[in-house]
């Protein structure tokens, strides 16, 4: 279960839109990765940020995510994010849309908006 994050809200960066993503790497059953696309890495552009924790129980999943490892430091601010599930490879979008299942659906995306009280 793959989480796709738009921390800059520019669609023209990261990866088709996707800053980061989460659970890319999982190291061990409560331990799972954070990393960040890299367009100038040609090889391998997904570069590790971070180790996060994780918890899972049934078909639930909990994972703790600072704000400033996602480069969100405002007292306000606005993320998309997509779930991907059982992606055989992400090539590009159309991926999500022939492997696995996603949420929301094809290219579309949730939206998260915090402003601090």
């Amino acid at each position: 279960m793959l989480l796709l994050i738009d921390s800059d809200n520019n669609s023209s960066t990261g990866w088709f839109g996707y800053d980061f993503i989460i659970n890319r790497n999982v190291k061990d059953r409560n331990t799972t990765t954070l990393m960040r696309y890299d367009s100038l890495q040609s090889e391998n552009p997904w570069l590790e940020v971070a180790e996060l924790k994780f918890n899972y129980s049934g078909n639930e999943l909990e994972i703790s995510v600072p704000r400033k490892l996602l480069q969100l430091n405002a007292d306000s601010f606005a993320l998309d994010f997509k779930w991907s599930d059982n992606a055989a490879e992400l090539k590009d979008p159309i991926s999500f849309c022939l492997n696995g299942d996603t949420a929301p659906n094809r290219r579309f995306n949730y939206r998260f908006i915090w402003k601090q009280k």
